[in-house]
């Protein structure tokens, strides 16, 4: 009989692969929290964020950006309990002012009695099938108060690039340029990308949040890959 694999020995594995992704900054986290941060500083200079975290994982950077800024409440959604674990590490000078959700976001978010005034999502929304994605970004249109802020940092496709093109080029620039990893830390990433990563590029998201009832603030591409999108509730 086969002994099972411990799911947090999985978990620890995957995260502190993802770990070195963000230090060598492949996917772009440092130019992307800069360009949310001012955002954010924004925001709270003119009232106190009270912010969704949709897929937060284990929120280290978010956590990072929120320490120097006016925050009334933080949220945090996703699958992974382990993740928020590390979550609260992080948040600990923040009293009593977070909450952790375990589960899909796309369920959460409509179990969710909350209104917020910003609400955030950093590489989570992509993994869901894209009538999901137009569903979720409604929820979060109906979360926020008017004038609400809300960024997606995420992935995306090129102009008619097709779901396998994307994957491929993914892959071959994981395989060529991703030097501190190595063989089967690529290989645990590009398993993920290829089993749970649907990007779209950014004119959909754009359609979704207009259809949803934003307005598009701003959109900047930090690459051929990554992107920012900021809207705002009118």
């Amino acid at each position: 009989m086969q002994s099972q694999i411990d799911p947090t020995q999985i978990f620890i594995r995957n995260w502190e692969i993802y770990q070195k992704v963000i230090k060598e900054n492949y996917m772009r986290h440092k130019e992307l929290g800069e360009l949310a941060q001012k955002y954010l500083q924004d925001f709270s200079e003119r009232t106190p964020i009270k912010m969704l975290d949709i897929g937060c994982g284990d929120a280290h950077q978010i956590s990072e950006q929120l320490k120097s800024l006016n925050v009334a409440a933080y949220t945090g959604y996703d699958l992974s309990e382990q993740a928020t674990q590390f979550a609260e590490q992080y948040f600990a000078g923040f009293e009593n002012i977070i909450a952790f959700q375990i589960g899909k976001m796309e369920d959460l978010i409509k179990e969710d009695q909350t209104t917020y005034n910003v609400i955030y999502s950093s590489f989570a929304i992509h993994h869901l099938i894209d009538d999901k994605k137009a569903e979720i970004i409604k929820d979060c249109y109906n979360k926020l108060f008017e004038g609400g802020l809300f960024i997606l940092i995420d992935i995306k496709r090129q102009p008619a690039q097709s779901i396998n093109d994307y994957k491929a080029s993914y892959t071959q620039w994981i395989n060529t340029d991703w030097y501190a990893l190595d063989k089967d830390e690529k290989n645990a990433i590009i398993d993920h990308l290829n089993t749970c990563d649907i990007p779209v590029e950014n004119k959909t998201y754009t359609e979704y949040a207009l259809r949803a009832g934003f307005s598009l603030l701003e959109e900047v591409n930090v690459d051929d890959r990554h992107a920012l999108l900021a809207f705002v509730k009118n």
